[in-house]
C-alpha cells in the first residue's frame, strides 16, 4: 500500500475516523465498510476522495454478476480496487479517483473470469429447462417483439405482442432495459441510444458488464424484422401462395408422399370373411428437397446513426427490402411448379389428357368453360380408377384477366333461368404476376387447397417464415442482413383443371 502512517507505523486515528463516516452513509454490510475506511485511510484518501471511491465499492456489492462473491472476497477486492486508486507516495497529494465504477469493474470482472475459468461451468451461469426469461437472449427477444408490434401498423400488418408486451414503443425505453440487462453505466440518455443502436461503446458506457461488449441491437433489430416479414406473408400472401397447401420437411432430403399400395374402397366382409389389408408405404407423388434461397443487405452507418434518433426507419426499410426478395423467391418457385407441368407418379404430366384435367380447345373465361371445369374435376378418378371428385373454388388467372374473371364470377340479378350465373359466391378469384399473360396464357380452376391435396409449397421444419440475422457490418460500417429461406413446390395430386386462354 502506498500508506499514509503517522510515526508510530499506524494510521492517524483522526484520518481513520473521517474514512469510517465516509463509509457509514454507504448501505454496506459492516465488516465491508471497516475493510474500505481502513484502506481509505491508509493511502491517505480525503473525505471528498473517499466519497468518490465509495461509489466502486458500491458498484461492486450490488452488482448481479457477484450475487455470488462472499463478504471475504469481497474485502479483497475491495483492497484491490483501492490499490487502483493513484497517489503519490509522499502522503501529500491524493488524485482525485477517475470513474469509480469503471476501477471497480476491471477488478469483479477479472476476479470472475478467473473463477470462470477454473470451472467447466461459469460460476454466474443458472442452469434452466428450456429458456430462462432472465437472459440477455430472452430480453433481445422480448425487445424485438415490442419493436415489432410498434412498427407492424406502420407496414399496414398486425401483430399484438407476446413476451414484449410489457414493454413500450418508445426506443429510449428499449435502450434503458438492454443497459439495465447489460449492467452498463451510461453519462448520458444521447449516448445511452448511441450504444444501444450503433454498438459504438467506447467512451460512451461507463461500465459495461463482461458478457457483453457490444450492443444486441442487430439480435433484436433482426428479430424484430424476421417477425414483421412473417406477418406480412401472413397477412397479404402473394396470389400463388393462396393456391397452395404447405408441406414441412424435417431435413434437406427429397422424399415421397405416402400412399396405399391398393384400392382404399372398403369391402363387405361376410360373417366368416376376413378384412383384406392394405399397406400404406412411400409410393406417392416426389416431394422435392427444399433449396435454399437467400440474400444479404447492408445498411449503411448513416441509417444506423440515424436510427439511434429513436426512429424505425432503419428496421422499416430493411423488412420492405427482405419482404420483397422473400415474396419475389416464393413466387417465383411456385410459378415454376404450375407452368413446368412436371410429370407425376404415373409418369403422365400433371396437366394431360391422362389426367383429365386439361380442357381440349382454348377457351375464354366464360359460364360455360367454367361449367366445363367443373364437370371435369367432378369426373377426376386415381390411378386405380376410383372416383376422386374436388369442387372448384378457386380460378387462377394472370393480371390481365382478373377483371375479366370478376365479372363472370360476380353476383347478378337474373330475369331467366339461362341468365343465371351458378358460379356466382361460389368460386374465388385470384391472379397473379407469375403468370404468363401474353396470347398463350393459361388460367385454372382449383379446389380449396387447405382441404384438397394440389400444389404444395415445401418450407423447412422451423422455417414457414424466411429467417433474418443482422450483425455489425465488417470491413464496411454499418449493419449487414441476411434472409435464408429454404423452399421447393411440387404438384402431390393432380386435383388442378387447366385452360388455355383464348
Amino acid at each position: 500500500m502506498n500508506a499514509i502512517l503517522n510515526t508510530t507505523g499506524q494510521v492517524p486515528a483522526r484520518t481513520l475516523a473521517q474514512m469510517r463516516l465516509v463509509a457509514s452513509k454507504a448501505d454496506l454490510k459492516p465488516a465491508l465498510m471497516e475493510a474500505f475506511a481502513e484502506g481509505a485511510a491508509a493511502r491517505g484518501l480525503t473525505a471528498v476522495q473517499a466519497q468518490a471511491a465509495i461509489a466502486g465499492v458500491i458498484f461492486m456489492a450490488t452488482n448481479p454478476l457477484a450475487r455470488n462473491v462472499d463478504d471475504a472476497t469481497l474485502i479483497k477486492l475491495t483492497d484491490e480496487f483501492l490499490a487502483k486508486v493513484k497517489g503519490d507516495t509522499t502522503g501529500t497529494k491524493v488524485e482525485t479517483p477517475v470513474e469509480p465504477t469503471a476501477l471497480a469493474g476491471e477488478v469483479l470482472m477479472a476476479y470472475l473470469a478467473a473463477e470462470d475459468a477454473k470451472q467447466p461451468v461459469p460460476r454466474n451461469h443458472t442452469a434452466h429447462v428450456g429458456q430462462s426469461w432472465d437472459s440477455p437472449a430472452a430480453m433481445a427477444h422480448k425487445i424485438a417483439d415490442a419493436r415489432a408490434a410498434a412498427i407492424a401498423p406502420m407496414m399496414g400488418l398486425k401483430h399484438e405482442p407476446t413476451v414484449g408486451r410489457e414493454l413500450g414503443p418508445n426506443t429510449l425505453d428499449h435502450a434503458r432495459q438492454w443497459a439495465k440487462q447489460s449492467g452498463a453505466q451510461m453519462r448520458s440518455e444521447a449516448d445511452m441510444m448511441e450504444a444501444f443502436v450503433t454498438g459504438r461503446v467506447t467512451g460512451k458506457i461507463a461500465y459495461m458488464s463482461g458478457s457483453h461488449t457490444t450492443s444486441d441491437f442487430p439480435t433484436i433489430a433482426g428479430g424484430s424484422v424476421q417477425i414483421l416479414i412473417g406477418r406480412a406473408l401472413e397477412q397479404t400472401p402473394v396470389g400463388l401462395a393462396l393456391c397452395a397447401s404447405k408441406i414441412t420437411a424435417s431435413d434437406w432430403r427429397a422424399r415421397k408422399m405416402p400412399n396405399a399400395s391398393a384400392a382404399s374402397s372398403l369391402t363387405k366382409v361376410g360373417e366368416a370373411g376376413e378384412v383384406k389389408f392394405r399397406t400404406i408405404d412411400t409410393s406417392g407423388e416426389a416431394v422435392p428437397a427444399p433449396d435454399r434461397y437467400a440474400g444479404a443487405f447492408r445498411a449503411t452507418e448513416e441509417l444506423l446513426t440515424n436510427a439511434a434518433a429513436g426512429g424505425y426507419d432503419l428496421e422499416i426499410a430493411i423488412a420492405k427490402a427482405l419482404l420483397d426478395a422473400a415474396q419475389e423467391s416464393q413466387r417465383s418457385v411456385l410459378a415454376a411448379a404450375i407452368t413446368g407441368n412436371a410429370a407425376m407418379a404415373d409418369g403422365n404430366l400433371m396437366f394431360s389428357s391422362q389426367h383429365a384435367n386439361i380442357a381440349g380447345a382454348a377457351s375464354a373465361i366464360t359460364v360455360t368453360s367454367l361449367g366445363a371445369a367443373r364437370t371435369a374435376m367432378q369426373r377426376f378418378i386415381d390411378s386405380r380408377k376410383a372416383a376422386r371428385p374436388v369442387t372448384p373454388y378457386i380460378i387462377l388467372v394472370p393480371p390481365e384477366k382478373q377483371t375479366e374473371a370478376e365479372q363472370i364470377i360476380a353476383q347478378i340479378t337474373a330475369t331467366k333461368s339461362s341468365d343465371a350465373n351458378p358460379f356466382a359466391g361460389n368460386l374465388q378469384v385470384v391472379s397473379d404476376p407469375g403468370l404468363a399473360g401474353t396470347a398463350t396464357y393459361h388460367w385454372y380452376v382449383l379446389p380449396n387447397p387447405a382441404t384438397t391435396d394440389g400444389l404444395a409449397l415445401i418450407t423447412m421444419e422451423g422455417m414457414d417464415s424466411p429467417q433474418v440475422e443482422a450483425r455489425d457490418a465488417w470491413p464496411d460500417f454499418g449493419m449487414t442482413w441476411r434472409v435464408q429461406w429454404p423452399l421447393a413446390a411440387a404438384f402431390i395430386r393432380s386435383s388442378w383443371y387447366r385452360t388455355q386462354g383464348a
